[in-house]
């Protein structure tokens, strides 16, 4: 039987829902050698990884059910389906166009409380798969950020989500390895209907419920109901259910915004950043009509200002009747370091996805307008190491003198010293960190340059000069590097591995993490003005 007739077997094996079960995947193409597989299965996909538990147990009275925290593993349950982008006949209008929502009629169908009718769509174009949200009531997320109405371009093994559903965008090779490579037992997904239209209705009442105690001001007996939803915004996600409950306290920072009432102004002083509880915001330039993004559920905005003490850069503006939960400095500073670095770590996460959109729509861009740019040349990921009393004596003079660190105390310094123990020579053309590897970490550039580039083409996005660092958005969170790092001239460099910025004192961490939104901000203010010019 060849390729082509298996392929054909596949597709009509795809159910009515636009999904297939793993066990018949795997029984089709049973016989087929991997290699030869990797070669002839063209279709990317989204891998079904697991969806949020709603707590129904005894314990929970009816109309009071919570969605379990994501950071509880056993709040999981595995899905056993996956969603292939095929055309699977001849009477899609578009099949190109890959429509997410509850109802029939859309080619990828989750019948769940917390997908809407018509949810989010994902585009095949000539640069890649494009997914945009539909504003949709509980949202769409990559890698645990959403973007608003703005479309974003899809990476292999980025992480999907809708509602409580997460899945995995792969290409075919790594489906096939992830598929044949040995899947655990999954659960089934029967239970996914159970109770759905009670808790859809407990979760619309608890929204109708808070929206009305946040107009009053009163929030007694409230409790169970806000954690309900907070539980289901991916900001949230990984604080623990005491910290969710801590917020819970300050239920006053919930504030109510009327359609067309403007929440921040540009140009004012930012003493707070506001998650999206319920409803929609516009973000508009002052001087102008023209609304740049629409953000839902589940959203922030504010973030950088309220971090960085900038000015707000834009006007948001309410799009119909929106719920907001404020943070702002004094339930900020009021909480421990560990809960206030998690709200840090989201940020970064947040502001870092935002990074990563721009440089591919960059990338994008340049392909349309100034066409096939040559990359430049790479070697190997191989690099030398000085011998260990001059890479103690270099480390040592590096974190006393360098500006980088001139908030740290001396005390801090001399801990860094004893932390730091990583010094690389590279030279010319040698990869310091690969894209959709493990970055593992924070580089400081003590000597030489080092060239930015995305994808295999490795066309040049930026330059990091000595006493710079790079590696700011894959540190924190053990995320794989989303750009490769080549050296441009001869290199001496200082790694600090992610298990030692782990291992460091708090207020150290907390201090590297003020570096890295610095960083990150900085290089946002540079591609946004090259996507200006761009797009000019």
């Amino acid at each position: 039987m060849t390729n082509n007739d298996l392929n054909n077997i596949f597709i009509s094996k795809i159910n009515p829902m636009g999904s297939i079960s793993f066990s018949t995947f795997k029984e089709i193409y049973a016989k087929v050698p991997m290699e030869s597989l990797l070669g002839k299965f063209a279709y990317p996909v989204l891998y079904g990884n697991s969806f949020a538990d709603a707590d129904t147990s005894g314990n929970t009275p009816p109309g009071k059910e919570n969605i379990a925290s994501d950071t509880d593993l056993t709040s999981r349950t595995g899905l056993d389906y996956f969603f292939p982008f095929v055309s699977a006949g001849p009477e899609q209008s578009n099949p190109d166009e890959f429509s997410i929502g509850h109802e029939a009629g859309n080619r990828f169908v989750i019948s769940d409380f917390s997908i809407s009718a018509k949810h989010a769509v994902i585009v095949k174009k000539s640069t890649g798969f494009y997914l945009t949200d539909l504003q949709s009531e509980f949202g769409s997320f990559v890698n645990g950020v959403s973007f608003g109405t703005e479309e974003v371009l899809l990476g292999d093994g980025d992480q999907v989500t809708f509602g409580r559903y997460q899945f995995i965008f792969m290409v075919p090779q790594t489906f096939i390895k992830m598929i044949f490579g040995g899947v655990g037992k999954i659960k089934s997904t029967q239970q996914m209907f159970d109770n759905n239209n009670r808790i859809k209705e407990a979760i619309s009442n608890n929204y109708q419920q808070v929206l009305h105690c946040a107009k009053e001001k009163n929030f007694d007996y409230m409790e169970d109901k806000l954690l309900s939803i907070i539980s289901l915004i991916p900001f949230f996600s990984a604080f623990s259910i005491f910290e969710k409950k801590l917020f819970i306290l300050h239920s006053n920072n919930l504030l109510v915004f009327s359609p067309g009432k403007v929440i921040v102004r540009e140009n004012e002083p930012s003493t707070s950043f506001f998650i999206i509880v319920k409803g929609r915001v516009d973000i508009i330039k002052a001087g102008g009509s023209q609304v740049l993004n629409t953000l839902g559920p589940g959203n922030c905005f504010g973030e950088i200002a309220f971090l960085s003490g900038t000015p707000r850069s834009a006007n948001v503006v309410a799009h119909e009747s929106t719920v907001l939960y404020v943070m702002d400095l004094d339930l900020y500073n009021s909480v421990e370091a560990e809960t206030r670095e998690k709200i840090k770590d989201q940020i970064i996460r947040q502001v870092s996805a935002n990074l990563v959109r721009k440089n591919r729509k960059i990338v994008e861009l340049r392909k349309e307008k100034i066409g096939h740019e040559s990359g430049i040349a790479r070697k190997s990921k191989y690099y030398s190491e000085p011998e260990k009393n001059v890479t103690r004596k270099t480390i040592i003079e590096f974190v006393q003198s360098s500006p980088i660190f001139s908030r740290f105390s001396d005390y801090q310094k001399s801990g860094l010293s004893i932390f730091i123990r990583d010094l690389r020579i590279y030279k010319p053309a040698q990869i310091i960190v690969e894209e959709k590897s493990s970055g593992d970490g924070i580089y400081f550039i003590l000597e030489g340059s080092a060239y930015i580039t995305f994808t295999d083409d490795d066309v040049v996005l930026d330059e990091v000069q000595s006493g710079e660092f790079f590696g700011e958005v894959s540190a924190f969170g053990e995320k794989l590097a989303m750009e490769n790092v080549i050296a441009k001239s001869a290199a001496k460099i200082v790694h600090v591995s992610s298990e030692e910025l782990r291992s460091m004192p708090t207020e150290i961490r907390e201090k590297f993490k003020d570096l890295i939104l610095e960083r990150i901000i900085k290089r946002l203010v540079k591609l946004d003005a090259e996507l200006m010019a761009l797009t000019a």
